[in-house]
């Protein structure tokens, strides 16, 4: 029982929800997580999934005394989250539908491409 205070079924929906915002919160700036997690069944990414899996367990072991917690569900939220932020930050490319910038059509990057003026070295 997870308390007296809160029924179980909220905190797994509370859970849930956070563990999904992190996974878009860290998928959004490359990713169209709109696709993404609009996806049902097997046209689920099964990675991203996992993800949310391993999330929701963990935060849903967060609300028990800290020795309760299993060390795999440490081990594994520890291992989502490292994944998550190389994704994040381009180091760890993963299969998913890019985002596109609307007018170009083209990927979203975090870089601009911009012409800059040559510079002078006038003193």
């Amino acid at each position: 029982m997870i308390g007296d205070d809160i029924d179980t079924s909220v905190a797994l929906e509370e859970a849930q929800a956070t563990a999904l915002a992190i996974v878009k919160n860290s998928l959004f700036s490359r990713y169209d997580t709109n696709v993404i997690f609009a996806q049902e069944g097997d046209a689920r990414n099964k990675v991203i999934v996992r993800y949310v899996v391993v999330l929701t367990l963990y935060y849903l072991y967060e609300r028990l005394p800290a020795n309760i917690m299993p060390e795999r569900v440490q081990n594994n939220y520890t291992e989502v989250m490292d994944a998550l932020r190389e994704i994040e930050d381009g180091k760890k490319p993963i299969d998913l539908p890019q985002r596109t910038n609307e007018e170009t059509g083209l990927p979203v990057t975090k870089f601009r491409f911009k012409l800059n003026p040559p510079r002078t070295h006038n003193y």
